[in-house]
């Protein structure tokens, strides 16, 4: 068996617990990488005139084009909810 194992994280060795973690860096690329590929496709599906199935609340709601938010638009909205807000 391994003795460079870390047993509390079993996916990283003993010699890489001070650098920094790979796989939630990973993570984080492909989370980003997928978010844009599922904007992109509603976007088309908006440009295009056709509608898109969602789930909510273990239903399935068909979304006409026209309720479908331009993406640039929710581009906006998305940045602003990311940056802090300043109290008054």
């Amino acid at each position: 068996m391994n003795q460079n194992i870390d047993r509390a994280n079993p996916r990283r060795c003993k010699t890489q617990k001070n650098a920094p973690d790979i796989d939630d860096r990973l993570s984080t690329k492909l989370n980003l990488l997928v978010q844009q590929a599922v904007d992109e496709a509603i976007e088309q599906h908006r440009i295009k005139g056709e509608s898109i199935a969602i789930s909510e609340n273990g239903q399935v709601k068909i979304i006409p084009p026209e309720k479908i938010t331009p993406l640039v638009d929710k581009l906006k909205k998305r940045k602003a909810q990311e940056q802090p807000q300043h109290k008054i």
